[in-house]
Formats: structure tokens, C-alpha cells, sequence
């Protein structure tokens, strides 16, 4: 598939430069990367987004190519959705749309809590936000999270990566290909999660209540491919916080990557579902 039709941006927010690339026209519709994620995951998605929106990505501050002048800082939520904020407006869009992916996912909830009025409508894939589940599920998830820091530190990034894999549902036999993952920067961005995003990724949620006093028009998505695993059950009690809807869409935590053209179906129904605020639950 050929990408070149992709517009690349730049823009520089907090003395960071922020890559970002775009295609389509129509309201923005932009896609917020998770944990050691970047914007190339979502190019083969985007493609089919251009007949309904101008559909972006971009890598997040401190991955691939959207690189800080200084030395690496701990995840800071709020910055970054000034971030986004920062690169809508470079596309030309004081208000706008996302679907945030696991730790993007926390990202969207979080620009909807800190910054409503800058949003139409949100989707949340599959977000961690791991303070919501029981507790003693929760304790398990911030132990299993400490077990790989713990593994990094002794064994390094790809025995830490691995272990932090074995939590991932519905890839048995699935292989992606990305020209990223055999570069020099995969094993940057995951040694930069590992060590200044993961521990606060997995203890921090963002204020849902204030999410739901906003108003803000959100819908909660998680993959049948994924089936039980943690960052689905999370997706329940944020829907059910919210009030919102919660769909079932096929696949597994980056399900876009193997079948964009039959997720971004998925994506269009949901952002069809809240253009009037409200939706119907598929798949319950």
C-alpha cells in the first residue's frame, strides 16, 4: 500500500517538534498513539477514513521521530494533550475528534477532563485505566507492572518487552509488518515507555467525573479478539462511570493494523452513533 498520498506536518509545542501526517478532508478525526506507538501503525487506516474526515496521526512526544531537544521527561498526561491541541491547530482545527488506543486511549479521556471544549466526539480503544477495576484485580496489574520494570532493569528491553506481551490477547498467529519495528527506533520508543511512561500509564486514570460533567460526547471500544483482558474489563467501568456506550468491535488491541479497511467501518458507525450523542451497544 502506498502512503506517499499522506500530507507531513510539523509542529513544535513545549520545546518538543511534533511529526504528524493527515490525509482526507472534512472535520479532523485524529488518532492518538498508545505505549511505544507510533503514527505509521495507523497510516493503513487512515486511508480508508479520507472520503468522511481529514484523519491524522502523529508520534507522541519523546517517539520516533517527534524527538525533545533535551533529555527524556516522565509521562505527563496534561502536556500532552496540549500536544494534541498543538498539532489540531497546525491542521487548521480549533475543534476536533479522537480515538485514542490503549495509553491514547487514557490520553482521550484525559483531553476530555483538562480541554472538553476542543472536542466533538471521542473514542476510547481498549485504555488501561487500571484504578477503575476491582481491587484486587488493580493489585494485580500494578504488581505485574512492577514485575516488568524489575525484568528491564535486570534482563533489559526485549526480555521486559516480551514479559509485558504476555498480557496482550488475540495475537496467536498474527504477524504485522512495520518498517519501524526493524529500526533502531522500535527499540528506542520501547526502552522510553518502559522507563518514563508504563508505571504511570498503569496506576494513573483520568477524572471521569468531570469527563461526565462536561458533557463531552464519548464512546467506549474494546476487540472481541481481546477478549477478557485487563484493558477490556477497564472499558466497562469507564462506560459505566461515563454512562456511555461500550462497543464490541472485531479483533484484537490493534486490530487496524491486520484489517484497517474492515475497522474503519467500525470506526465510521461509531462516530455515526454519537453524532447525535447517543448510539447503540453492538455485540453485548
Amino acid at each position: 500500500m502506498d502512503f506517499n498520498s499522506l500530507k507531513k506536518g510539523t509542529t513544535t509545542n513545549e520545546s518538543c517538534p511534533l511529526h504528524f501526517w493527515s490525509t482526507g478532508t472534512g472535520p479532523l478525526l485524529l488518532f492518538i498513539p498508545g505505549g511505544a506507538g507510533y503514527a505509521s501503525q495507523f497510516f493503513p487506516l487512515l486511508t480508508h477514513l479520507t472520503p468522511h474526515y481529514t484523519a491524522a496521526s502523529f508520534d507522541r512526544r519523546q517517539h520516533h521521530l517527534s524527538q525533545p531537544s533535551g533529555p527524556f521527561k516522565h509521562f505527563n498526561p496534561v502536556q500532552q494533550c496540549r500536544d494534541i491541541i498543538a498539532i489540531a491547530a497546525a491542521l487548521g482545527f480549533a475543534k476536533f475528534s479522537v480515538f485514542g488506543n490503549s495509553l491514547g486511549g487514557v490520553l482521550a479521556l484525559q483531553l476530555a477532563a483538562s480541554y472538553p471544549d476542543v472536542l466533538d466526539r471521542v473514542i476510547v480503544h481498549e485504555a488501561p485505566t487500571m484504578a477503575l477495576l476491582p481491587r484486587d484485580e488493580m493489585n494485580d496489574e500494578i504488581d505485574y507492572c512492577f514485575q516488568v520494570q524489575g525484568i528491564r532493569v535486570t534482563e533489559g528491553v526485549e526480555a521486559a518487552m516480551a514479559f509485558f506481551a504476555k498480557k496482550l490477547v488475540g495475537y496467536e498467529g498474527l504477524e504485522v509488518v512495520d518498517p519501524i519495528v526493524q529500526s533502531g527506533f522500535r527499540v528506542q520508543d520501547q526502552l522510553m515507555f518502559l522507563e518514563f511512561e508504563y508505571i504511570v500509564a498503569t496506576i494513573y486514570c483520568p477524572d471521569m467525573l468531570k469527563i461526565r460533567e462536561a458533557g463531552v460526547r464519548v464512546a467506549v471500544a474494546s476487540g472481541l479478539g481481546s477478549g477478557e483482558a485487563a484493558y477490556v474489563r477497564t472499558g466497562v467501568e469507564q462506560a459505566r462511570i461515563l454512562g456511555c456506550e461500550r462497543f464490541r468491535v472485531p479483533g484484537n488491541h490493534t486490530w487496524w493494523s491486520f484489517e484497517p479497511e474492515e475497522f474503519a467501518g467500525h470506526v465510521l458507525k461509531i462516530m455515526d452513533s454519537l453524532k447525535d450523542g447517543k448510539g447503540e451497544v453492538e455485540g453485548q
